[in-house]
C-alpha cells in the first residue's frame, strides 16, 4: 500500500484548487470528500446524518466513494465527527474543501488533528484546500507532505509560506499567474514542477 500523504491545495479564489483536488482523489479506491460548498459529487453524495450512515455501511467495502456536504450546523463538530469516523475505517483518502471555514491557524478539530498527526498509522491520506496559507492551522501545515500551491499575494501568506516551504519557493508562488501551480515535496525540499497557466 503507498504510504499515506497529507497533500495541500492553497490558493486564491478561482485559481485551480477544487480542479487539483479532484484530479487528486479521482482514481482513489476508498475515497471520502468533505464538501462544504456541494462542489463534487464523488459516489453517494449525503448531508452529515446520511453521511456518517453510509461510511458505516461502506467501511468494509474495498472500493467506496462518499460524499460528505455538512449542512449551516456547527461544520467544525461535523468535521472532527467525520474525522474520527475516517480514522476508525482506515485505509482510505480524505479530501477536505476550504479548510479555513472551520479552523483557524491556531486551532482544528480534534478529529483532524488525530487524522494529520496519527493518519499513517491507520493509511489514511489526505487533501485539503483553502485560500490563504496564513490560514491554515500550523499543526497542519506542518505534517504535510506535498504543497500544490496556487497564487498568494498577501504579505502574511507570503511570509507563512516562506516559514515552511523556503523564501525561493515564496518568491516563485508569489509571481504566478491566476492558474499557475508549483508543486512542492517537503520531504525532498524541492519543487517538483511549476506551470505557469492552467
Amino acid at each position: 500500500m503507498e504510504r499515506n500523504k497529507v497533500i495541500g491545495c492553497i490558493g486564491l479564489r478561482g485559481s485551480g484548487k477544487s480542479t487539483a483536488l479532484r484530479e487528486i482523489v479521482s482514481c482513489r479506491e476508498r475515497l471520502v470528500v468533505i464538501d462544504p460548498l456541494g462542489e463534487h459529487r464523488f459516489g453517494h453524495v449525503a448531508d452529515f446524518d446520511d453521511g456518517l450512515e453510509a461510511l458505516g455501511e461502506v467501511a468494509s467495502r474495498k472500493i467506496f466513494a462518499v460524499t460528505i456536504q455538512p449542512g449551516r450546523g456547527d461544520l467544525a463538530d461535523a468535521v472532527d465527527a467525520i474525522c474520527e469516523e475516517c480514522f476508525q475505517i482506515g485505509s482510505l483518502f480524505l479530501a477536505i474543501e476550504e479548510i479555513p471555514q472551520f479552523c483557524t491557524a491556531s486551532w482544528m478539530p480534534d478529529g483532524l488533528d488525530m487524522l494529520a498527526r496519527l493518519g499513517r498509522h491507520r493509511g489514511v491520506s489526505l487533501v485539503y484546500t483553502g485560500q490563504r496559507f496564513a490560514e491554515i492551522p500550523r499543526r497542519l501545515t506542518s505534517t504535510t507532505d506535498v504543497f500544490v500551491l496556487f497564487g498568494q499575494r498577501e504579505p502574511s501568506d507570503l511570509q507563512a509560506l516562506a516559514g515552511r516551504v523556503g523564501r525561493e519557493t515564496a518568491e516563485r508562488v508569489e509571481r504566478l499567474s491566476l492558474h499557475g501551480r508549483v508543486i512542492f515535496d517537503v520531504l525532498a525540499g524541492r519543487c517538483l514542477a511549476e506551470k505557469a497557466h492552467a
